[in-house]
């Protein structure tokens, strides 16, 4: 979760499916849960055809750093309880940044409520030391 390469991730709006107990190069059974790792990188998703495809959650990316705010957090985020997945807000931390309390804090303030409605996943990141292009002004149309 959490590529920082363009490249790596999928740039349209069907992204890919992960499961949480594949294996590189595994494909899904009946026993594994798909989800889907999205941002901003993807736009406009239909979630109702990922829930077809077999997506039951998904991990939306809410912030970066302590500076940048997903501009697609909150439609992702709606979308993908409209459709029945469970989904949570993910951080990708860049500790060079700022401290890992600023960062969480952050991803508090602006990541979507966490309720034990068993729709809702908790909040987590990731981290890197090299920003993704949001924070070096590029965005995904001009990446």
């Amino acid at each position: 979760m959490g590529s920082t390469v363009p490249v790596n991730e999928a740039t349209t709006a069907a992204p890919k499916l992960h499961s949480l107990l594949a294996t590189p190069n595994a494909s899904a059974s009946s026993s594994q849960v798909l989800g889907m790792d999205v941002s901003a990188w993807q736009g406009t998703v239909n979630w109702k055809g990922a829930y077809s495809n077999g997506a039951r959650f998904a991990y939306i990316k809410a912030t970066e750093s302590s500076t940048y705010k997903s501009s697609t957090f909150a439609s992702q985020y709606a979308g993908a309880a409209a459709a029945g997945i469970v989904r949570g807000a993910y951080a990708f931390a860049v500790p060079n940044k700022s401290s890992g309390a600023v960062q969480a804090d952050y991803l508090v303030k602006n990541g979507g409520g966490w309720t034990a409605d068993g729709k809702t996943l908790p909040r987590c990141s990731t981290s890197s030391t090299t920003p993704t292009p949001a924070l070096t002004g590029r965005t995904p149309a001009t990446a």
